[in-house]
């Protein structure tokens, strides 16, 4: 979703699955940080048992830097700032 196409591809869906089964995916774009890209193999781990909880991720030092830096930006709107509270 973040890079508007599904992490995992294929040329046929036994492909698809055996991708999925791997954990093969493409880097997203560049123009994203290496957190955000750590952020998003953390998500994308195979075994569901390892992946973080939305919880874990809300908690994380990386999350709470970036929603940080985001309540100081006067161009964020007042309803935004206020989901992430």
């Amino acid at each position: 979703m973040l890079s508007l196409k599904p992490p995992f591809n294929g040329k046929d869906m036994d492909q698809l699955f055996k991708r999925v089964c791997r954990g093969v995916f493409t880097r997203i774009p560049d123009h994203y940080s290496n957190d955000i890209w750590n952020i998003v193999q953390l998500m994308l781990r195979i075994d569901p048992e390892k992946r973080p909880s939305c919880q874990e991720l809300i908690d994380s030092t990386l999350f709470k830097n970036y929603s940080n830096k985001l309540m100081n930006l006067e161009s964020v709107d007042k309803t935004f700032i206020e989901t992430i509270d």
